[in-house]
């Protein structure tokens, strides 16, 4: 089990912000002692991560005021292994690009996140909302623009700039953080490029492995990774508590 401060989220929320992480191997006992500590602090925002089927843990995380936001799944793709894509997902993925956004370009991808991200968990929170997801989403670009290991591009079809990705290399492992379409071209079957061009991207840097995390509140998005040879690690349940 772990508990971490996440800092920087505390401007977004207007709390101090923590991330609760429980593992199969911690009892419900322990997972609920640590965040009696963390609600005892007063004015926090807690998301707590709990692994599939501990159900009684998820309802006596209710009973302290926990609510349930989504499940997340975790997936991974082995860049060794060949893998033959369905025709149609073939045929969109050659018409894609990518094209590294540059320092003069920035401002104008912030400028369109809005709309983008509507099926995370901040977006989707009565208590946060759509606002506060595209600050927090704005803050995270901005905070890791031109940092090492930080690939930040845009993905380009029939000539327009249809969405973006952001993807982290470590060595020669990519995370795959944050990735989208542009609204006004949600449904219009671009939606493989998400997935085809960080794919493409990570190739290109030597990584062999890419991780991902989607909300199964997103099933369009993990029945592409999944089409694209993505394969299920782990999922969890992710709940919030936000403190008076």
């Amino acid at each position: 089990m772990t508990l971490r401060r996440t800092v920087w989220d505390d401007p977004h929320f207007g709390f101090e912000s923590m991330e609760l992480a429980v593992t199969d191997a911690d009892s419900d006992g322990a997972a609920l002692a640590e965040a009696e500590k963390v609600l005892s602090s007063g004015r926090v925002y807690c998301a707590a991560k709990i692994p599939m089927k501990r159900v009684f843990l998820v309802h006596a995380l209710e009973e302290k005021g926990f609510r349930f936001l989504e499940t997340q799944a975790e997936l991974h793709l082995n860049l060794s292994k060949d893998f033959h894509l369905e025709k149609y997902l073939l045929s969109v993925a050659e018409r894609g690009r990518i094209e590294a956004v540059s320092i003069e370009d920035f401002p104008s991808l912030l400028s369109r996140l809005d709309g983008v991200f509507d099926s995370d968990r901040i977006c989707l929170d009565p208590a946060l909302g759509p606002d506060v997801s595209l600050l927090r989403y704005r803050s995270w670009l901005s905070d890791r623009f031109g940092k090492d290991g930080a690939h930040i591009s845009w993905i380009s079809a029939d000539g327009k700039r249809v969405g973006f990705f952001f993807l982290e290399q470590k060595n020669t492992a990519a995370d795959s953080a944050l990735a989208g379409l542009f609204p006004e071209y949600k449904g219009s079957g671009y939606a493989p490029l998400i997935i085809s061009s960080h794919i493409g991207c990570a190739k290109e840097l030597g990584c062999r492995k890419i991780v991902t995390r989607v909300s199964m509140n997103n099933m369009e998005s993990l029945r592409l990774h999944l089409a694209f040879g993505y394969q299920l690690a782990s999922a969890n349940y992710v709940m919030r508590h936000i403190g008076e």
